[in-house]
């Protein structure tokens, strides 16, 4: 609930996994989700989400045609921690 109001009724996978919006996302699990403004932007190999910094990430052929509609618009990433792991840079 957010000041009364119900965000978003699912089960508690649905939730997790597919949020209606920032508030149910930021809400549901713990480390809470972080977030990311950047851009959608069409490039050779498909999708490119662009932030500042410098900060690329190619899209994934499995969600490219759900974030087609939204090239060239400002979009928020949101990404759990548990989806993230170190590597090296060299």
């Amino acid at each position: 609930m957010n000041h009364g109001r119900i965000e978003q009724a699912a089960d508690p996978i649905t939730l997790y996994e597919s949020p209606k919006n920032l508030f149910v996302a930021a809400f549901i699990g713990a480390p809470s989700m972080n977030f990311v403004e950047g851009r959608l932007e069409k490039c050779d190999e498909g999708l490119l989400f662009r932030a500042e910094g410098g900060v690329e990430i190619g899209v994934s052929q499995e969600y490219r045609g759900r974030l087609a509609k939204a090239v060239d618009l400002t979009v928020v990433l949101g990404i759990r921690p548990e989806h993230t792991m170190n590597t090296d840079t060299d």
